[in-house]
């Protein structure tokens, strides 16, 4: 009897509850990942100015050849979402398998502190075992409001 109860125990203790269930997320062995938008801390130390960066990074579990990576940091507008960036392409010739790829040098000043919506896109092309694979446009989770207007 007292190895039943000590069973329930553990199986109620390590049990999934089912609102954490739903919310544990399947990563693609491929994909892209683009982080929210935030105020960037380095520039605010190193240039004493505000600015939006996005972090992007790309994961593969395959090598990768002629790896193609498009990328953007958008605001909301009043009736159409804006480019605050050029689309900027990043290129790699080879990449090998499990290297995680961090572009990190994304960014845009502030011109005034207007709250403003902000957020990443990103896309990307590359050639995994002779074929041409696409990864379809990410963005960032959230779109997120910082006091910089650009």
């Amino acid at each position: 009897m007292k190895f039943i109860a000590i069973l329930s125990a553990f199986s109620i203790v390590f049990a999934v509850p089912p609102t954490m269930a739903s919310s544990i997320e399947k990563k693609a062995p491929c994909r892209l990942e683009v982080d929210n938008a935030h105020i960037s801390s380095n520039i605010l130390k190193q240039e004493n100015r505000h600015a939006v960066k996005v972090i992007f990074r790309s994961i593969c579990n395959m090598d990768q050849n002629q790896l193609e990576i498009k990328l953007q940091i958008k605001k909301n507008g009043l009736f159409i979402d804006h480019g605050v960036t050029p689309v900027l392409t990043k290129r790699y010739s080879f990449v090998s398998a499990l290297h995680t790829i961090l572009i990190q040098d994304v960014y845009v000043y502030c011109r005034n502190a207007q709250r403003t919506l902000y957020y990443g896109t990103a896309r990307a092309q590359a050639t995994i075992h002779g074929k041409i694979v696409t990864a379809p446009q990410v963005e960032s989770k959230k779109r997120v409001p910082l006091a910089c207007g650009t």
